[in-house]
C-alpha cells in the first residue's frame, strides 16, 4: 500500500511507503477518519504535516487531511511518528456555519448542494469561499422525495448528518487533482441485497456482533412553537399511533418556528401583525420539526462482523452505504441492512476489513448533542 501526498494547492509532495499501522475509517454520514503510525525517517517527517492530503492507494474519491502530527520517542531510544485527520469533506463542512436562516426546498441532494454553496462561494463574504470548490451539478442519484429543511447558525457537518440520516444518503468530496478542484458529490449506496449476502454459513463473516437497543428511542413527539406558557404552540406528532407501554414521549424545544400572524391594529389605530395561536402554517413546520427529530431516536438494530473476502471482493460487489443480506442462522437473525460504517486496518500481517451494518447505537457526545438539539 501506498499513500500519496499532496498540498491544498494540488501539488503532489512525495509517497509514504514505510508505516507501521494504519486505521482508515469510513463513515457513511459522517465522513470518515484515519490514524497512522509512520516510520520516522527524513521523507515521512518531510511529508506528513498538518493540512497535507493523503491518497491512499490513488483513490481520490476519499481523500483525507492530516489535522495532528505527533513525534515520540520512547525509554529504549526508539522514535515513532504519528499522524491523524478526518476526511477532506468533515473539514470542509464543518468549518462553516449556516449565517442566518436558510430554507431549502427540493431533493435531499439540491438540498445540501444549495446549503453549500450559499453558504460558501455564493456567500457576499470572500473570505468565507472556498478556492476551487465545486457542486457536481451533473450528479443525478436516485432521489424523488422533496423535502423542506430550515438551517440557522449549525455547522453544515452536523446539519448534512441530519440530512443524510433522514434520507438514507451520504456525500463526499472528491480531489480532482488534474483539474485541480473539490468535487463536492452526494449519492446513495446500491441495493444489492439480491445478490450480497454475509453469512457465517459462506464463511465471509467472523467475529460477530448484534445489538438491539430502544434505549434512546422515542416515537411521539411533543413540540413546542412560540407563544407564552401555555398559550405556545404545540402539536403532538404521532400522538394517535402510540399508547400504553409502546408510547415513548419526547419534547422538543421549537421557539425559532415564528408563529403566524394577522393583520390588525393597535390601540392607537396602527397596523401590527397579530400572532395567531396553532396557525395553519406554524403547524406544518412544528409537525415537520418533530418528524426530523424522531428519525434521530430510532430503534437501534445494528450488526458488526470482520469480513472474509472470498466470495465478493470489497468496493466492486459491495461498498459502503450498499443494501446488503445479513443472516445468522443460529441466532434468527435475517435481515437487509445496510453498511454505515468501514474500517481498513492495515498492518505488517495485511488488511483487516470490520463492518458495521445499520445504525451504531449513539455515544454519550451523540446524547448529549441531542439533549441540546432538544431543548
Amino acid at each position: 500500500m501506498k499513500l500519496y501526498i499532496f498540498n491544498l494547492n494540488f501539488e503532489f509532495l512525495g509517497i509514504v511507503e514505510e508505516i507501521n499501522d494504519l486505521e482508515w475509517i469510513r463513515d457513511y454520514y459522517r465522513g470518515g477518519d484515519f490514524s497512522l503510525n509512520a516510520k520516522m525517517n527524513d521523507l515521512n517527517i518531510k511529508l506528513l504535516k498538518k493540512d497535507n492530503i493523503i491518497i491512499k492507494d490513488m483513490d481520490f474519491n476519499e481523500p483525507m487531511i492530516i489535522e495532528y502530527r505527533q513525534l515520540d520517542e520512547n525509554d529504549d531510544g526508539d522514535e515513532e511518528l504519528m499522524v491523524t485527520g478526518t476526511a477532506l469533506s468533515t473539514r470542509i463542512l464543518s468549518s462553516r456555519i449556516s449565517l442566518g436562516r436558510q430554507i431549502e426546498k427540493g431533493t435531499a441532494n439540491k438540498v445540501m448542494e444549495n446549503i453549500l454553496l450559499t453558504q460558501t462561494n455564493y456567500s457576499k463574504d470572500s473570505n468565507r469561499h472556498f478556492p476551487n470548490l465545486v457542486v457536481d451539478r451533473l450528479n443525478k442519484p436516485d432521489f424523488t422525495d422533496t423535502i423542506e429543511h430550515n438551517t440557522m447558525y449549525k455547522d453544515l457537518y452536523t446539519d448534512f448528518e441530519e440530512i443524510c440520516r433522514d434520507n438514507q444518503c451520504s456525500y463526499k468530496v472528491i480531489y480532482k487533482y488534474e483539474a485541480k478542484q473539490f468535487l463536492f458529490k452526494v449519492y446513495k449506496g446500491k441495493d444489492v441485497s439480491d445478490s450480497v449476502l454475509f453469512s457465517t454459513e459462506f464463511d465471509n463473516v467472523k467475529k460477530q456482533s448484534f445489538i438491539e437497543s430502544s434505549d434512546n428511542y422515542y416515537n411521539v413527539a411533543v413540540v413546542a412553537g412560540q407563544g407564552e406558557e401555555l398559550e405556545r404552540d404545540l402539536v403532538v406528532v404521532n400522538n394517535e399511533k402510540y399508547s400504553g407501554f409502546n408510547r415513548r414521549e419526547v419534547f422538543i424545544d421549537a421557539r425559532d418556528i415564528e408563529q403566524d400572524t394577522k393583520k390588525g391594529t393597535d390601540d392607537s389605530g396602527y397596523e401590527i401583525d397579530i400572532p395567531i395561536h396553532n396557525g395553519e402554517e406554524a403547524i406544518k413546520k412544528l409537525t415537520t420539526r418533530g418528524n426530523e427529530k424522531l428519525s434521530e431516536l430510532k430503534e437501534v438494530n445494528s450488526f458488526d462482523g470482520e469480513l472474509i473476502e472470498n466470495n465478493y471482493k470489497y468496493k466492486e460487489d459491495f461498498d459502503l452505504g450498499s443494501l446488503v443480506t445479513i443472516r445468522n442462522k443460529k441466532w434468527g437473525i435475517e435481515f437487509k441492512q445496510r453498511i454505515t460504517k468501514i474500517i481498513e486496518s492495515y498492518t505488517i500481517y495485511g488488511r483487516n476489513i470490520s463492518v458495521t451494518f445499520g445504525e451504531e447505537l449513539p455515544t454519550i457526545n451523540d446524547k448529549l448533542k441531542q439533549q441540546i438539539k432538544r431543548g
